[in-house]
């Protein structure tokens, strides 16, 4: 059999011809590009731009390199500035130093907690406390480690007056308590001398009796049982 030649003369444009030229290029390195990692970084709409809401859905970094986070205002006055309340569902636990900051890095409103006295500390009217500092209600003297009423109650039996500081979720007066108030003569206390006044603490004579302190001195006046006499008393409870 004869061989058959077979002529074709194809005209193409060239910008058909390019195209195809592109598609067979891109179909050769398929196999190196699918081995390959690209990054591609942009600038615009992110990282930088003005957005309504933004909602992540895993860890979130702020300010990770410098600068502030400020929300509901244009300060930036603070790491963290906020305008507005701050709610918690649990706990928030806020910094631990072992003395209070440098008066350059104080402002009133700062809280802390103190490693070295394990406390609180506040900064109010210029200065570090222990927080928080008004831990004694009305009608009670501040005594350091406790409060004490200012002014003594009316007389009652040593029972009755059991019932009374219980109600008032506080509790009477112990001597250890009593007498140092009455020596240091502290601002606010009224009539810790004149009458008689029940003890909290319970001796025991031979039997069980019940001190009583402040008729003359602010040292122990001796023991009252059954304590039935009508007798002043005053409250004292802890911070």
């Amino acid at each position: 059999m004869a061989d058959l030649n077979i002529q074709l003369n194809l005209r193409l444009a060239p910008e058909v011809l390019r195209g195809g030229l592109l598609i067979v290029s891109l179909l050769a390195f398929t196999t190196e590009l699918g081995s390959e990692n690209v990054t591609l970084t942009t600038y615009y709409p992110a990282p930088s731009g003005v957005y309504t809401q933004m909602i992540t859905t895993g860890n979130t970094w702020l300010a990770r390199e410098n600068g502030n986070v400020v929300i509901g205002t244009n300060n930036l006055a603070a790491r963290l500035d906020v305008t507005g309340t701050v709610s918690a569902t649990r706990t928030i636990l806020v910094g631990n130093l072992a003395s209070d900051p440098l008066p350059a890095d104080s402002s009133d409103g700062m809280l802390y907690y103190n490693t070295t006295s394990n406390k609180f500390r506040g900064r109010q009217a210029g200065a570090w406390t222990d927080w928080p500092t008004i831990g004694c209600p009305a009608g009670t003297v501040d005594a350091g480690s406790y409060c004490i009423e200012a002014d003594e109650r009316p007389p009652a039996t040593w029972w009755n007056a059991t019932s009374i500081w219980l109600s008032a979720g506080m509790t009477l007066c112990s001597m250890i308590q009593w007498y140092p108030a009455c020596a240091a003569a502290l601002p606010g206390l009224n009539n810790m001398l004149g009458n008689w006044e029940w003890m909290g603490d319970m001796a025991y004579w031979g039997q069980f009796q019940q001190p009583i302190a402040g008729n003359t001195t602010c040292g122990p006046g001796g023991t009252v049982w059954p304590p039935t006499s009508l007798t002043n008393f005053r409250c004292c409870r802890g911070k």
